[in-house]
């Protein structure tokens, strides 16, 4: 029974630290229509039309619905003044993007760079 327990417990683990890699950031770069968010398995793309706003963020304080605070990086859903979405590796770089009416708080090297240029574009 105990062993049963402590592998379930070991594949639980498992589970976790693979999701968390596959939704870790790992850059943001911009294209001709779109801010696209490259994860370890997969890529996000905001289109500029369906983009409200994009600012400087903050780290955010709030419950933590779902997620991992920092294992690959701060992903997952974070219930606050509002309801973030969160795929970022660095608090010193943070960008706030309202797209399609749900925030996302991400993060690059040159943030920056990337506000302004979506801005020009928006």
């Amino acid at each position: 029974m105990n062993l049963w327990i402590g592998t379930g417990g070991m594949i639980f683990v498992w589970i976790v630290y693979l999701i968390t890699y596959i939704f870790s950031p790992r850059y943001i770069s911009l294209s001709k229509e779109s801010l696209n968010l490259q994860c370890s398995l997969f890529k996000k793309s905001f289109l500029f039309k369906n983009i409200d706003y994009i600012k400087k963020g903050h780290s955010i304080c709030g419950i933590r619905q779902f997620g991992s605070n920092g294992i690959w990086g701060y992903i997952g859903i974070i219930d606050s003044d509002k309801k973030y979405y969160t795929l970022f590796n660095n608090e010193k770089q943070i960008i706030e993007i309202s797209y399609n009416k749900k925030i996302y708080i991400l993060s690059c090297e040159n943030s920056k760079e990337v506000i302004e240029k979506v801005n020009i574009i928006i």
